[in-house]
C-alpha cells in the first residue's frame, strides 16, 4: 500500500485511516472474487456425465429420467449416446461412457440387474389373430450382433421352424417401420411397444421366448 496501515494503541494495534479505507475496498474485492468463484465453480463442480442407453429406453423413458436428473443436478452437462445394446457394456469398459442402461441375456456378464422382463414376438396389431401363412417365419431384426435377434433365431431353430431374414436394420425406428409394413415379425421386450404393434398371440404357433434382463453398467 505504501502507507502506514496500523498504529499502536496501548498494547495492541488498530487500523489507521488509510487502513480502514483499504479494508473497505479489500472486502468489496473479496466479495466480488467469491461471487466470480461461485459462478465458475457451479459450472466446474457440476461436471459432465456420459450416458449410454438402449434405443428402446431412449424412445420411451429418457425424457422422464432427464427431467428428474436435471432437478437434482441442474449444473451437470449430460451427454447421451443412444446405441446398440451389444456395444454399450464395452463402451463403459473402454471409458467412452460413464454408465449405460442396456438389455442383457439373463444371468450373463457384468453389470447390476435392474429388472427381468419377458421377451415377446411382436407384429402389426392388425392380422395377428391367425397363424402365420409364410412357410418360413419372416424376421425383421437388428443387424448382428443383437441379443433379441439371437434369441428369436435360437428359439425357432430349437422348435425346428424354418425362418428367413425379411429385413435387417441398425435403427429401432426402422425396425418398427418394417414390422408395421408387414415385412416380418420381430423379437423385443413386451414393454414400450409403440402404436399399431402388438404381441403375437400363442395361436400363431411360435415358440416361447426366455426373459431378458435390464442392466446398469457403471465405470
Amino acid at each position: 500500500a505504501g502507507q502506514r496501515l496500523f498504529q499502536r494503541s496501548g498494547r495492541g494495534l488498530v487500523l489507521t485511516q488509510t487502513g480502514e479505507l483499504l479494508l473497505q475496498h479489500a472486502r468489496r474485492i473479496l466479495a466480488l472474487n467469491d461471487e466470480m468463484g461461485h459462478a465458475l465453480g457451479a459450472i466446474k463442480d457440476g461436471g459432465a456425465v456420459r450416458v449410454g442407453i438402449s434405443q428402446d429406453f431412449a424412445d420411451s423413458m429418457l425424457q422422464h429420467l432427464l427431467s428428474r436428473y436435471a432437478r437434482v443436478r441442474p449444473a451437470t452437462h449430460v451427454e447421451i449416446r443412444a446405441g446398440r445394446t451389444c456395444a454399450l457394456a464395452d463402451e463403459v469398459a473402454n471409458g467412452r461412457v460413464d454408465m449405460a442402461l442396456a438389455w442383457a441375456p439373463t444371468d450373463q456378464g457384468a453389470g447390476d440387474k435392474i429388472v427381468r422382463v419377458p421377451a415377446a414376438w411382436v407384429g402389426p396389431a392388425k392380422g395377428l389373430n391367425r397363424p402365420l401363412m409364410d412357410p418360413a417365419v419372416p424376421l425383421a431384426v437388428f443387424d448382428s450382433p443383437c441379443f433379441f435377434r439371437d434369441m428369436g433365431i435360437e428359439a425357432l431353430s430349437r422348435a425346428r421352424l424354418p425362418w428367413r431374414l425379411a429385413m435387417t436394420t441398425p435403427s429401432l425406428a426402422g425396425l418398427w417401420c418394417g414390422v408395421r409394413a408387414g415385412l416380418g415379425i420381430t423379437v423385443r421386450s413386451a414393454l414400450f411397444l409403440p402404436g399399431n404393434l402388438a404381441i403375437v398371440p400363442g395361436s400363431a404357433g411360435l415358440p416361447v421366448l426366455p426373459a431378458i434382463d435390464v442392466k446398469l453398467y457403471c465405470a
